[in-house]
């Protein structure tokens, strides 16, 4: 999968302020290991996504596990609906 411009436009800065900043080496090695990403930011519309609490899993499904231990459940985020409700039509 092709990078789309927006994130070209991203790096091409991250490793021009890096360059600036640090050395042309750091600038390399940051750009090698930055990832495209998310920021979720609280909202007052509708949203199935929620931190802790109960996920949305089918009767059957079994929670995972750890050394026998239940595994704790840190967010549920439903990006196909909050990109649908926040006008996102594309995630890059």
């Amino acid at each position: 999968m092709s990078e789309s411009a927006e994130v070209r436009r991203c790096r091409e800065l991250l490793r021009a302020i890096c360059e600036r900043h640090l050395s042309a080496a750091a600038a390399v090695t940051v750009e090698s290991l930055a990832r495209p990403a998310i920021r979720l930011a609280h909202g007052d519309g509708p949203t199935r996504s929620h931190l802790g609490g109960a996920a949305f899993l089918d009767d059957e499904a079994q929670w995972p596990r750890w050394h026998e231990r239940p595994l704790s459940l840190v967010a549920v985020i439903d990006l196909a609906g909050d990109c649908k409700n926040n006008g996102v039509t594309r995630l890059a």
